[in-house]
């Protein structure tokens, strides 16, 4: 669990440098927080899953060494290398302590919210009360401004085939009065699609009634296009082993691989029909357990200790004298080192 490559954003906000790298995250963060932190990392690593967080406090070291509470968003995936095996830990984060912070603040007052995401957040806009008009948007050079009310904003900022399920957020939120959130594409500045994580909370007059809608978004398109990309990746990764695998099985030659305990982690369907076993009886188990005789368990080990320090291939043949074989059959096989 150390640290291994890291951002110039990462290293402002935890307040690191690239002394860090290298280090596992206990040290970098020392006490439970780093603890945690490793431990969902782990879990990630050793099960092969993706974990994802929204708006999770984590206590961590600004620049000038004091503690703070961060609030982020993430997504955590298995770095899967390009022979399938997985070799650590990938994490995408966005810092939404703003965002939070402000919908903290809300029940003080809708003034100092409005103030914080000015001042804080990649945009801001206001909305009439059923979101038919746009009264204003203050890009940041993210989308463009709107000065004036905008009634047809919807078009002019969201790609059509978003139009529905955006609506459908912004009409339940309208029935219940309740803050709209929602990931979606935008059309950017610059006329190319983006994507944007928008939060608006319904002002109400003394009567209880909306008023209108004070929304902030942050830009969330560098995620969203490395989510997919990573994804992509474990599809085909995924993809790959299993066109191995069915290549494998559908072949009459006995296929199988060891790990460096000289434990078998795959054996194909022609070697597990040979043993009478099913994947379960046989996978972690050692030649002598699955019925080798000792002189061909030997044998075998010392050529895997073999092929793994010289790194190249051996070629040989075999008698195979055991109890689902008779005698007189022989097998040639081929052991080579997968890196």
């Amino acid at each position: 669990m150390a640290l291994t490559i890291a951002n110039e954003a990462l290293y402002k906000l935890w307040g690191i440098d690239s002394t860090s790298l290298g280090k596992p995250l206990p040290e970098i963060f020392p006490g439970t927080n780093g603890l945690e932190i490793a431990a969902m990392f782990e879990d990630v690593y050793r099960n092969n899953r993706i974990v994802k967080g929204h708006e999770k406090a984590f206590v961590v070291k600004n620049a000038e060494e004091n503690l703070q509470t961060s609030y982020f968003s993430f997504i955590c995936l298995p770095f899967i290398d390009i022979d399938g095996t997985i070799t650590g830990v990938t994490v995408i984060a966005n810092d939404v302590t703003a965002q939070v912070t402000a919908k903290k603040l809300l029940t003080e007052s809708e003034r100092l919210f409005s103030a914080l995401v000015r001042a804080t957040s990649t945009l801001v806009y206001r909305m009439s009360p059923d979101w038919i008009v746009m009264r204003q948007l203050e890009g940041k050079g993210f989308l463009e401004d709107a000065g004036n009310p905008i009634p047809n904003w919807i078009e002019h900022y969201i790609p059509e085939e978003q139009h529905e399920s955006v609506w459908a957020k912004i009409r339940e939120a309208i029935q219940q009065k309740s803050v709209f959130e929602m990931e979606h594409q935008v059309i950017l500045a610059d006329g190319n699609v983006g994507w944007t994580f928008t939060r608006a909370i319904p002002v109400l007059d003394e009567a209880g009634e909306i008023f209108e809608w004070f929304g902030a978004a942050s830009d969330i398109t560098y995620r969203i296009n490395t989510e997919k990309e990573l994804q992509l990746v474990k599809d085909e990764s995924d993809q790959t082993k299993r066109l191995l695998q069915a290549v494998s099985n559908s072949t009459p030659d006995l296929v199988y691989v060891f790990n460096l305990n000289y434990e078998f982690t795959y054996a194909n369907k022609a070697l597990l029909d040979m043993w009478g076993l099913t994947r379960e009886e046989s996978i972690g188990k050692r030649l002598l357990e699955i019925g080798y005789e000792p002189w061909h368990a030997e044998m075998h080990e010392r050529e895997i200790d073999e092929v793994v320090v010289t790194k190249k291939s051996i070629r040989g043949d075999v008698s195979l004298l055991m109890q689902f074989l008779l005698p007189s059959n022989y097998a040639c096989y081929h052991l080579i080192v997968l890196s």
